[in-house]
Parts: structure tokens; sequence; C-alpha cells
């Protein structure tokens, strides 16, 4: 007879994630390991990256990662569910190709309209054929596509291009190392090797699992973007656990499920962090109403903080040469303890974020 899978609650299931996701205690990592661990890392904007591994490593420093990109180490791409993310090179070509099976899913209706005119293979050439000579800015590359076809949308024809053909972004110079409308090149002249051309969905999976499990079917397909993952799983040789409503999550065999009792540590989340976005049902971090509250119709992921392991609020920071300011938003009523912890963490945090101001302070709104 089957014994009927254990039931894990919301706070064991919080405690999880976090101690998975490195949250609960800092971990002393290599750059490289930290990024695989956790899936990469989303990088729409430069300075998140950083504040991840901040929060996630003992003494991590700002060169450490910039040093990464600058020796190719870790590239940043569109990855996974067709967004900029920090991953190390050997992920980006190991997995490059199963995100493809996505990427090419993403601009289906765009891809429809450029197919009445010219086959996507046609254009993805095209756009390799002005790679070939060096790096392009994106803006650049639209102008050479919309000149090549003067009826359609250039802008269409160079997304077709860098979802169909496997780019990587320039690092830039800058304190962040990267800015909005860098160049892009072609990955496998930046890297020396080519993505590995078969797709490998199960390890994919697992890698979700190890990081972010357990998790049901959905919170796969929200974290992956990736559709049709049941008969995947089914396939593979996985725990079984419930959540509280009853949902079946799955897991590695041998993943840790932590104590849901052990205390949790103030932490600050950067926009778009991965614990955010890593399930469909986000109530193991964030309380619905609170998520409503806080996710906007653009679809922006703003950063957060964490008190007993929840999001307990928001925070934005404002800098200058003399004074760096981190202003927390709470969703509710904070402890004087909670505040403690915060301005403590917070204060570590400024002075990671602007070295060069002489005073920092958190306040609370």
């Amino acid at each position: 007879m089957t014994a009927k899978p254990q039931t894990l609650d919301t706070r064991t299931l919080n405690r999880t994630l976090l101690a998975r996701q490195w949250l609960l205690e800092r971990r002393q990592a290599p750059i490289v390991e930290a990024i695989d661990w956790l899936n990469g890392l989303q990088a729409q904007e430069a300075r998140p990256p950083f504040i991840a591994l901040w929060s996630r490593l003992q003494a991590f420093r700002r060169e450490a990662l910039l040093g990464a990109l600058a020796d190719r180490s870790v590239v940043k791409a569109t990855f996974t569910r067709g967004t900029l993310h920090l991953v190390s090179a050997g992920d980006y070509v190991a997995f490059r190709s199963t995100h493809a099976l996505m990427l090419e899913a993403a601009m289906r209706p765009e891809m429809s309209e450029i197919t009445k005119v010219v086959p996507i293979a046609d254009v993805v050439a095209a756009g390799r054929a002005a790679l070939e000579a060096g790096p392009l800015a994106f803006a650049d590359l639209q102008t050479v596509l919309a000149e090549r076809w003067p009826g359609l949308n250039g802008r269409h024809l160079a997304y077709a291009v860098r979802l169909n053909l496997p780019l990587v972004a320039m690092p830039h110079d800058g304190p962040w190392g990267g800015k909005a409308g860098g160049a892009f090149a072609l990955a496998d002249r930046w890297l020396g090797r080519a993505p590995d051309p078969k797709a490998d969905v199960e390890g994919l999976v697992r890698r979700y699992l190890e990081a972010f499990g357990p998790a049901t079917v959905a919170d796969i397909q929200t974290f992956t973007a990736m559709k049709s993952l049941k008969a995947v799983v089914d396939g593979m040789a996985l725990a079984a656990y419930r959540n509280e409503a009853g949902k079946t999550l799955y897991d590695v065999k041998d993943g840790p499920v932590a104590d849901g009792g052990t205390p949790a540590p103030a932490r600050f989340v950067a926009d778009f962090d991965g614990i955010m976005l890593g399930h469909a049902d986000r109530a193991r971090v964030i309380a619905e109403e609170d998520r409503k509250r806080l996710w906007n119709q653009n679809l922006r992921v703003p950063a957060v903080f964490l008190v007993d392991g929840f999001a307990a609020g928001s925070w934005s920071l404002t800098a200058s040469k003399t004074k760096a300011v981190l202003t927390a938003t709470p969703f509710g009523t904070l402890t004087k303890a909670a505040k403690d912890d915060l301005t403590a963490e917070g204060e570590a945090l400024l002075r990671f974020l602007a070295p060069e101001a002489k005073t920092v302070e958190v306040v609370f709104a």
C-alpha cells in the first residue's frame, strides 16, 4: 500500500525555501557556484544581481561579480522566461537550447507577421551576418534588419534574432557592469563554444527543484515559462509531498526540508529576486493581499524586505556622495525588535551599495 505523502505547512515551505536560497544563513561559495545554484539571477536592471548575492554570500564584493563577467565565466543573456539573466558560461552552454523551446514560442504572434514576408531562418541568418563583424547594440541591429526588410517592424525582427540566435550582452565598465541599450555579441564567439544543441528539460527541472522545491508542476512552469511539464515530472524519480491545499509538491529525493520553527533573520531582497518569482503560489513568501498590493500592471517585481521569513514591506534607495538612505515601507506594524534588525541589515546594505556616502540611514515610512 502506498503511503500518503507528508503534508508540509506554509511555514515549513517558507523556511525550506529560505534555506535553499541561502537566506537563512549566508554561505561561503564562489560566484559561479552561487549563480548556478540559484538558477541564474534576473538582470534586466544592472544592480539587483549584486544585491541578490550580497544577501546570500559571506563578504561578497562587487568586484568579484564584475570580474566573473570580465573573464566570461558569467554572462548576461536572454535565458529563463525570455528575460535577461546572469548565468554561468557553463549553464548557458548546457541549458540555452532547453530555454529555446520557450523562447521561440514567446514571439509566436510577431513571428507570424514576419513569416508572411520572409522565413525566420533568413532573418536569423541576416542577424548573424551583421553580428559576425562584431557586437551590436539592439537598436543598431533593428536598423540593419529594418533596412533589409523595410515593410516589417524592425524591433520585431531584432527580437526574432535575439530569441532564436544565442547572444550575450557585453559587460559594461559602469559600477554595476551593465547599462540599458548595451551591445550584444554572438555567444559562440564570446565564449569560444556553442550551446549544446540537445535540450535537457529533466535537468532543468531537477536544478529548479534543488533550489526552489518542493514545488507543484504549476510552480515549475511559472519559473521556467515552459508548458506541459507534467509528463516530464511524472517520468522523473522524485519525492512527493502535499501542501495544505492538498496539491502535490515534487522534490529531488535528497532535498532537505527545514523545520518551520527555524528563526529567520531580517533580509533585504532585490527587485526581481528569485524567491518572488519562483512559484505560481507565492504564499510561502508573501501573503496574497500583500502580493496584490505590491505587483503592478507593468509586471515589475519590487524589492522587498523579509521579517520572520515573509515579505513584510518594500524598500527603496536614495544616495548621494554625502548620504545614503534606505526607505522601508512596511505592509503593517513592525515590532521594535524587527525594526532594529532591519536597521542593522539595511545599514550594512547601504554601505555596500553606496560606499562613497559619508553617512547611511534606514528610515521607516
